[in-house]
């Protein structure tokens, strides 16, 4: 389903490890948890059994990570309702790739974990391949297709190949992003989704018939990151309305974009229900109803600018939360 992905891999370390009986060195146990942020528990045995060699006992941890993240997965059944939300759009990342943008939520059980770098890098690595697999992921096939936004299967996303972040080195593999999520459970002890996942990908008749289409979404960011609890991406499509030339100006192009932010903002903070509800809303900056501020960018800019859809996430939303003894839960997990 998926093509394959060539990137370059770092140099594979035998399964085969060494145990030795001396306790490993505090640096190297210091040097492995911020690295990894794995339990202590786990870095002294992955040490001990790599006769205190860094590599190898990275790869015995990652390995470890995989099985056993593999097995709790199949057997956690708590509830995974904290979590986040993130978003991708062309003026973020993707270069020459389209207009394209995904809006994803991934879910966990604590507020804790979302604050690690190995979640925030698995969202991250998520949202990168729903936007470079978007086709495939949506199944948009030609001029058919008349829809933007398109729901995604998040199994079918799990089980495509994990493309790399941008400022990441090319590996050459083709490991299913559901073996990271694995990975990712095994190494914090808990229960991690990726409930769903939105793919923004104008269909061949906008694009033929406006000579702008733009993605643009907002997400309202915790402290110190670009992922929060909630979020909207928007997508709009403009023409140019006096002359009929076919270009927008470039000074209007940067115009309309921030005008596309701002209404992914709003579209975040007033959660309308659909387009027409969204044009009779008092805009969020001023300037009347976003209706009467699309109107006025057509006559003071010549630029007609439609609100083509849009989609808007709150993390949790739906998800029922079960309140239970915290003495138990700790007696659960020591038997």
């Amino acid at each position: 389903m998926f093509p394959t992905i060539w990137r370059r891999t770092a140099l594979h370390l035998p399964s085969r490890y060494f145990a030795t009986s001396s306790k490993p060195p505090a640096n190297l146990v210091s040097l492995l948890r911020k690295q990894t942020n794995a339990p202590l528990s786990k870095i002294i045995k992955a040490l001990s059994h790599s006769n205190n060699s860094i590599p190898a006992a990275l790869d015995w941890l990652s390995h470890d990570a995989l099985a056993s993240g593999t097995a709790k997965a199949a057997k956690l059944d708590r509830v995974a309702a904290e979590g986040v939300i993130y978003s991708i759009t062309p003026s973020t990342l993707i270069k020459g790739r389209g207009v394209r943008g995904i809006l994803v939520e991934v879910n966990s059980e604590t507020d804790f974990a979302i604050r690690g770098p190995l979640f925030q890098a698995f969202v991250k690595r998520a949202a990168v391949t729903g936007v470079m697999f978007g086709e495939s992921l949506a199944g948009v096939v030609g001029f058919g297709s008349t829809t933007c936004l398109h729901d995604v299967d998040a199994r079918r996303l799990l089980d495509a190949p994990a493309f790399p972040l941008p400022d990441s080195p090319a590996i050459e593999d083709n490991t299913p992003l559901k073996d990271l999520l694995a990975t990712l459970i095994g190494t914090i002890g808990e229960r991690v989704t990726l409930r769903r996942a939105c793919i923004a990908l104008p269909p061949p008749r906008i694009a033929a018939s406006d000579p702008l289409t733009i993605v643009s979404s907002y997400i309202h960011t915790l402290p110190g990151s670009d992922m929060g609890r909630m979020g909207a991406m928007v997508v709009l499509a403009a023409r140019e309305a006096v002359h009929k030339t076919g270009n927008v100006d470039g000074g209007v192009v940067d115009e309309i974009e921030r005008f596309g932010k701002r209404l992914a903002q709003h579209v975040t903070g007033f959660n309308p229900l659909t387009v027409d509800g969204l044009l009779e809303q008092e805009f969020l900056f001023g300037g009347g109803m976003v209706k009467d501020v699309v109107a006025e960018m057509e006559v003071a800019k010549g630029v007609r600018v439609e609100v083509v859809d849009f989609v808007r996430y709150e993390c949790g939303e739906g998800i029922e939360k079960v309140e239970k003894n915290f003495a138990e839960e700790v007696q659960k997990q020591l038997e």
